[in-house]
């Protein structure tokens, strides 16, 4: 049985995970996976693997194999067989529809607090998508979803940086949210890829996959990415702007000393802020402004009054710049993205 599922949930741009269809002979040989169970009743080969498994598990949880193995029972003549069992010969890579069924069977496998490989959850999100299997797409969702934050609070806490995998590429993360229709997690993972130069979001290196080839980007992924950078650079300077913001650490009238103790912020440290904030450098969420004037006086700490004055500024400064990130890549707010998140 030689079967192929009707293409689902289609997004823009292309996709540079999924291989081009194959073709392949009925009888070529196949080797057994670690997925073969004694008792079931249907042979998934994909590449050079067999997967003997349970029709019933597939259409239970997927129409489209669901579907598929309606028209194979329609045409049994067609049917091949090994050991008694209809084989299904599949385009797919063997690693994809392993962690596929790994996820079908194990349920302690890719689930929501656990960290999973990122080519894991790629393999997972192509082929749930592309067999429309609903539950674990949506349980999917919810277990990447908090490698994302969506509130500053929660990006100020840090606990997503546990359910980082190694293999993680934020770049690859915007390519994920558009071709599988993932909004919640595009404004921060475009961010992140904002923090590296073009050359290295255009060129990589890009992390590995377990068949030896670079993950890779779709051109509208590449896309997203430059517009975001773009977007954020007026969205930086929009928050810096004096007329617009009610915490200035720094004299209004540069003639007039605020501070006595350290001699306030001088136009050179602000500056040197300034250009800190919009080189994209570092992560701005965690930058401290304190650090590069204390940096600029060989160590040595502002007071308290200033230090204070500096924290209102990045944190008035950080609110602004995070309010907007949506809008960097064509939502209107964070609440936009969360709509369209429930809708997807």
């Amino acid at each position: 049985m030689s079967i192929q599922p009707p293409a689902k949930r289609a997004r823009n741009g292309d996709r540079p995970q999924e291989t081009p269809e194959r073709t392949f002979d009925s009888s070529s040989p196949f080797h057994r996976s670690e997925l073969w169970f004694e008792d079931g009743n249907i042979i998934i080969v994909c590449q050079t693997t067999g997967f003997r498994v349970h029709r019933g598990i597939l259409a239970y949880n997927s129409t489209v194999f669901k579907d598929m193995l309606i028209v194979g029972d329609a045409n049994l003549d067609c049917n091949e067989t090994f050991e008694g069992c209809v084989v299904a010969r599949l385009p797919d890579e063997a690693h994809d529809m392993h962690s596929l069924l790994k996820a079908l069977y194990s349920r302690k496998y890719a689930r929501k607090g656990s960290v999973v490989a990122f080519e894991t959850l790629l393999s997972l999100f192509k082929l749930s998508t592309k067999y429309a299997f609903d539950e674990l797409r949506e349980e999917l969702v919810e277990h990447i979803k908090p490698m994302f934050p969506t509130a500053l609070q929660q990006y100020y806490f840090q606990e997503f940086q546990a359910l980082l995998p190694a293999d993680f590429d934020a770049a690859v993360a915007v390519d994920l949210g558009i071709t599988y229709n993932v909004p919640a997690i595009v404004p921060v993972a475009c961010y992140w890829t904002a923090l590296k130069d073009v050359a290295s979001l255009l060129d990589g290196p890009r992390s590995t996959l377990c068949n030896g080839t670079p993950m890779q980007l779709s051109r509208a992924a590449e896309r997203m990415c430059l517009i975001f950078r773009e977007k954020l650079t007026k969205i930086i300077a929009d928050a810096l702007d004096v007329t617009q913001m009610h915490s200035i650490p720094w004299p209004r009238d540069p003639r007039v000393i605020d501070c006595t103790e350290c001699e306030d912020v001088s136009n050179a440290e602000r500056q040197a802020i300034e250009r800190a904030y919009g080189a994209l450098e570092q992560d701005l969420f965690r930058f401290r402004s304190s650090s590069i004037r204390q940096r600029l006086r060989n160590g040595k700490e502002p007071c308290a009054c200033c230090t204070a004055r500096l924290e209102e500024f990045d944190e008035e400064v950080n609110h602004k710049i995070w309010e907007r990130l949506p809008e960097a890549c064509g939502y209107k707010n964070w609440g936009a993205v969360r709509a369209a998140q429930a809708a997807s």
